[in-house]
């Protein structure tokens, strides 16, 4: 995918983007090509990633969850890292990386009902807001 979108190759052979090429043309599904393309924009940056998956070392599934993670000061400590790892296992890794706040549970009181005017109508409420009129059921 790299070296067709150096060349323009898939412009010449008439799809609007390489994308498209690989949808139409390759007929691989849009999540597959998508995954391509993004390690392909990652292999540019740094070759080393193509050296990796030419040697089994990590899968493309890996490589496209890296691409955002990728820096210049990180890039050969995270693929070093994840070589040899499933998707399951990486996505661990990516987690421990930048883990999230804790969630603190909490009760909050369910907001009341505005409206301008409320009439009880038997087992009914008529609520009457601006320009409309909405029953519902208690």
């Amino acid at each position: 995918m790299s070296e067709i979108s150096k060349r323009k190759a898939h412009l010449e052979l008439g799809y609007k983007d390489l994308f498209d090429y690989g949808v139409r043309r390759l007929k691989l599904s849009e999540g597959s090509v998508y995954l391509r393309l993004q390690v392909a924009g990652v292999a540019r940056r740094f070759p080393a990633v193509l050296s990796l998956l030419a040697e089994n070392r990590i899968s493309l599934t890996v490589a496209g969850m890296l691409a955002p993670y990728l820096r210049e000061d990180n890039f050969e400590r995270l693929l070093s890292d994840c070589e040899g790892k499933s998707r399951r296992e990486a996505e661990e890794y990516l987690v421990a990386l930048k883990p999230r706040p804790l969630f603190e549970p909490g009760i909050r009181r369910k907001p009341e009902v505005q409206s301008s005017a409320k009439v009880g109508v038997g087992s009914h409420i008529v609520a009457k807001d601006r320009a409309c009129l909405v029953r519902t059921r208690r």
